[in-house]
């Protein structure tokens, strides 16, 4: 398992998004559409995890399709949204989610870049009841292949320094000591540190902090923390 991406769901025309960015210091470009969900996005890269702006293009499209992110942008207002976390092993993973009892929703993604490259890959989706979930990705590339392409083509080394790192997502959950146990169990991630109402688990690519939000406020990510302590949110 490793922290793949956080999505912020964004309203506003992309490249008026990825001008702000860049003037604030986050070299974000302009990443492709996925035809078939009838969204497009912006990404920004530290190695292989990312953050991507997801937005709508062809509101007939997205109305229509299947996937679940897709139709919690249409309606969620702008700001963090969701995460994935990668897995090399999408199937071992369905199998372990329906031994737990949970309702999974796999279905595949593709998005063609502006140099024509199709990227291809797996999404799977938790209908948890009691427990906020991530979604899961599984590339059609080993990671190496994906880091020698994505250093080829200009998308990383763009960070004011090459070090630079996710150094946490901060997600808020209803408890978060009871949804670290059950992601721990679930998905063999390691629980770092208790700190009170937090709980920090170990990902590579990014750890997870989350959040206890008792009162019911929504659950989802609240911002993404920056090894050089920058925010992005």
């Amino acid at each position: 398992m490793f922290f793949d991406h956080m999505v912020i769901f964004e309203k506003r025309d992309l490249e008026n998004c990825v001008t702000l960015l860049k003037e604030s210091g986050m070299k974000a470009g302009i990443g492709g559409r996925h035809e078939n969900w009838g969204t497009e996005n912006a990404l920004l890269y530290f190695g292989l995890s990312y953050v991507e702006w997801l937005s709508v293009f062809d509101l007939e499209t997205a109305r229509a399709s299947d996937n679940p992110l897709v139709q919690k942008l249409l309606n969620s207002p702008n700001g963090p949204g969701h995460f994935a976390i990668r897995t090399d092993n999408m199937q071992r993973l369905i199998s372990r989610l329906d031994q737990a009892g949970l309702r999974t929703v796999h279905l595949p993604g593709e998005r063609r870049r502006a140099d024509g490259r199709l990227l291809q890959w797996e999404l799977l989706f938790v209908d948890g009841e009691q427990e906020y979930w991530p979604f899961f990705i599984k590339w059609n590339e080993e990671d190496d292949e994906r880091l020698n392409d994505l250093e080829s083509s200009g998308w990383t080394g763009w960070q004011e320094s090459s070090d630079l790192k996710i150094e946490h997502i901060e997600i808020a959950v209803g408890n978060a000591a009871r949804t670290a146990q059950v992601w721990s169990d679930l998905l063999d991630i390691p629980r770092l540190e208790n700190e009170g109402c937090s709980e920090l688990l170990k990902l590579e690519g990014g750890n997870i902090r989350l959040v206890s939000m008792p009162d019911g406020r929504t659950t989802g990510p609240i911002e993404l923390l920056l090894s050089n302590g920058q925010v992005i949110k």
